[in-house]
């Protein structure tokens, strides 16, 4: 029996050493997997850190290209409602009439228009409505009085009540002051005053106080500040960007692989605990090894037999 015994622990040593060294060899694969791992988030956090950046730089550029553009147009007004039987070669008697009625305190070596054409029907506008005019008026004061009276006077006074003019503004600033959208709902609906300013600021007072909102973010923290907008109210934005990878894991100092397998062990020292002890049995674990220090008993087949059968 202490020949069998002996047999048995040996090829168990045996196992033991070879599943260690498979382990070791698993715990080197998992640590150079863990290596790459820290690698690639902080690769891949410095291309987020990188993107914003580059967002923001994007964005800049976009804000100066849209501001040159409008730039550019601001002399321009767009007039919709001039019948169509105003022809080409008329729009500007036409417009310099109209000016003149609406206005008649400016000189007249001001009324002035560089150029004025028809431009092509936007899909959402109805087929019945005439195709928008679009003019450029030479000094810039003349222009800015005459959307001052349009905003003051609405409708425009007879016979030119169906006559609507807009600022000539870029796509950029147009969607700009669309994203602003949500913000002016709210001050419409608390009753606040406010107005647009160039390019796509809203100038709005409150308590005496004179508030310039520049984007939907700014304008959420001022809203919140004068009480208007619960804090855990949330207006969804359409802006999407990529978020960083957690770091807060950490390599084991200790194998995954090594803490199961010590794991299993402790667990049958648990549960087999009472009997190894009455029969002398003592398993103990140091590093990757386990080994039997075996205290005989006068009756070995009675413990290999009980042992057998735990």
């Amino acid at each position: 029996m202490i020949i069998s015994l002996r047999g048995a622990l040996q090829y168990m040593l045996t196992f033991m050493q070879k599943s260690k060294m498979e382990i070791d060899a698993l715990g080197e694969r998992v640590d150079y997997v863990e290596n790459k791992m820290c690698e690639f988030t902080s690769t891949h956090n410095e291309m987020v850190d990188s993107h914003f950046e580059l967002e923001d730089e994007v964005k800049h550029l976009k804000m100066k290209m849209a501001d040159l553009e409008d730039h550019a147009r601001r002399n321009n007004v767009k007039f919709r409602g001039i019948p169509e039987n105003v022809k080409p070669l008329e729009l500007k008697r036409f417009l310099k009439d109209m000016i003149k009625k609406l206005m008649p305190t400016i000189p007249h070596q001001q009324l002035e228009i560089d150029r004025a054409h028809r431009l092509p029907k936007p899909p959402h506008i109805s087929e019945k409505l005439p195709r928008d005019v679009i003019a450029k008026i030479h000094f810039y004061e003349v222009k800015d009085q005459l959307m001052q009276y349009a905003r003051r006077n609405s409708p425009l006074p007879d016979p030119l009540t169906g006559i609507v003019l807009y600022a000539d503004l870029s796509q950029a600033t147009i969607l700009a002051r669309k994203n602003l959208n949500s913000i002016t709902k709210i001050l419409r609906n608390h009753s606040m005053i406010y107005r647009s300013g160039f390019p796509t600021k809203i100038l709005v007072e409150h308590k005496g106080t004179s508030y310039s909102i520049n984007n939907l973010e700014q304008g959420l923290k001022i809203l919140r500040s004068w009480g208007i907008l619960p804090k855990d109210e949330v207006i969804i934005s359409d802006k999407s960007t990529p978020g960083k990878m957690p770091q807060d894991w950490q390599k084991n100092q200790m194998n995954p692989l090594y803490t199961l397998f010590k794991t299993t062990y402790i667990e049958f020292m648990v549960q087999h605990h009472h009997l190894l002890e009455e029969k002398h049995i003592y398993i103990k674990y140091i590093s990757f090894t386990t080994y039997l220090y075996i205290k005989h008993t006068t009756n070995f087949s009675k413990c290999t037999r009980n042992y057998n059968e735990s």
